[in-house]
């Protein structure tokens, strides 16, 4: 939990205080790759973390088991909410930045920044298709909702949306996985 408000305190001072100058220029396909591999990086390391928290910890993260809620549950619910944070706040950076580059330029930018994701998850194929498509969409929306300037409310709701539905697979395949394990 205090590495998770740490981090997140960081990222969100980073992204606030980091001035960065809009180019007028659209950025090549390269420079657009190499800024979204970092972000890549950092879905993967997430995606990492939550799982290790689910599958490892006695937390119980069961949808199902809503009302047996207690503090070490809601403590992990929301150390993953704000480590979340940290690829969030790193693509939209990336994104506003950027002066609006093309479709083909992003969608070939973000599938060649996930061949990251095969050399990582190589032994884990579910675990694969499940942070490739998070990244995918996560990245996709962050870019789209940018561009056709979207109120910010409807961006939380989209992108909890998202979120929520990532946890919810996640939670559910790693839960089953881990009672057949103890089983």
């Amino acid at each position: 939990m205090v590495m998770s408000i740490l981090l997140s305190v960081l990222s969100f001072v980073t992204f606030r205080i980091l001035q960065t100058e809009r180019t007028n220029r659209k950025p090549g396909y390269l420079t657009l790759t190499l800024l979204l591999i970092p972000g890549a990086l950092f879905f993967a390391l997430y995606h990492i973390i939550f799982s290790h928290l689910i599958f490892n910890s006695n937390i119980n993260f069961g949808t199902f088991k809503v009302l047996d809620l207690n503090i070490f549950s809601l403590t992990g619910f929301i150390s993953v909410i704000l480590l979340f944070g940290i690829p969030f706040l790193y693509t939209l950076k990336i994104f506003q930045i950027i002066k609006q580059p093309d479709v083909k330029k992003v969608i070939l930018s973000v599938t060649t920044a996930m061949a990251l994701f095969p050399v990582l998850f190589f032994r884990d194929v579910q675990g694969l298709v499940t942070i490739a498509l998070f990244y995918f969409l996560m990245t996709i929306l962050i870019w789209l909702l940018l561009r056709i300037n979207t109120a910010v409310f409807n961006k939380t709701v989209i992108f909890s949306a998202v979120l929520g539905l990532y946890s919810l697979v996640l939670i559910t395949t790693l839960s089953e996985k881990k009672t057949e394990e103890n089983v």
